[in-house]
Parts: structure tokens; sequence; C-alpha cells
């Protein structure tokens, strides 16, 4: 097992475990909500802290921390259009220059975020509700999920180049949809 594949399996476990913590921040949406709704409609007493735990912290969590795995799974947007006449190593050196393109623009959003928080930190900032919630630690999800996504997207970046320069590819390309297909045998 090489370099790239000890790495990528690295990178796959810390996927699957920001993933865990993005689903665990969607039920416990869910549950605020549920308890929420009971005890406003039940016995006239909401939780009124429940908007702001959610739209804070776990919204964010939820997004945050499964953006990276929805890049590992192939599911972020992606323009297909040509790539079914393309050789794999076109396809391959297509992929390297976006990915290394999403990393650029996933480091920037990771350093803004990272002065953002330790800004927020140094200050001691809260978000003024029915408790002092605070924004530092909102923006933590920020900057874990950004920064792994900034190292799958140079992962691949990286896996992508050297697949151009390999008889057998290192990294999987992304499989191609089913519109591409449809749309390009149709002669569209």
């Amino acid at each position: 097992m090489g370099v790239i594949d000890r790495f990528g399996r690295l990178l796959d476990g810390i996927d699957r475990a920001f993933a865990a913590v993005s689903g665990a921040c969607m039920f416990a949406i869910m549950l605020v909500v549920v308890a929420d709704v009971a005890l406003r409609y039940l016995f006239n007493r909401p939780l009124a802290w429940s908007y702001d735990l959610i739209s804070l912290y776990l919204m964010v969590g939820m997004f945050f921390f499964g953006v990276s795995d929805t890049l590992r799974n192939h599911g972020h947007v992606a323009i297909d259009l040509m790539q079914k006449r393309m050789s794999p190593a076109g396809r391959h050196a297509g992929e390297s220059v976006g990915y290394a393109l999403t990393t650029i623009v996933a480091a920037v959003i990771t350093a803004q975020a990272f002065g953002r928080l330790t800004e927020s930190w140094a200050a001691e900032e809260v978000m003024a509700g029915a408790y002092d919630w605070p924004t530092w630690l909102a923006m933590a999800p920020v900057v874990a999920g950004a920064a792994m996504l900034t190292v799958r997207a140079a992962f691949r970046a990286i896996g992508h180049a050297l697949s151009v320069l390999t008889p057998k590819p290192l990294i999987e390309l992304p499989p191609l949809s089913d519109t591409a297909l449809t749309a390009t045998e149709e002669g569209v």
C-alpha cells in the first residue's frame, strides 16, 4: 500500500468522523425543534434558547462537518459535459486543475475563519440573546470543516496530477452522471 493510499484512508477516517458529528448535529436539531414545539403548544413554555443554539452552532456544525465527506463521495455539484469525450489522462488533468483551484479557495476560507475565531476568542465576544453564547465556538466547525476540505481538495489535486503521469491511476475519477451520458449520446 502506497503513501497515497495510506493518506487517503486517513482522510476517509477523519471524514467519516466529521460526518458522524454532522449527523449528530442534525439529530440534535430535530430533538430541540420537537421539544420546543411540544413545550410551546402543549405547555405554553417554549425553549428560549432553541433558535440561538440551532442557528449559531448546530446548523453550522451540520454543514461544515459534512462538507469534506460530501466531496469524498462526489456529492458536490460538478459539470461533466465534456468528460465522456475526454481520455482518462485528460479527465485527471482537468480534475487536478479544478481541485487545485478549490484548494486555494478553501484555504482562504480556512484562514479567514481562523482569523475570525481568534479575534472572537481574544475579545471574548458573545451573541446577545436569552443567554450569552460565545461566538468563537460557532467558528470552530467552520475552521475544522474548511481545513478538512482544503486537505481533501489538495489530496485530490495531487492525486489526479500524479495519475496523469502514471499508467495506473493513483486516485479514482468521479463517476459520470446519467445526464452526461444521455446528453452526449444524444449529440447534445
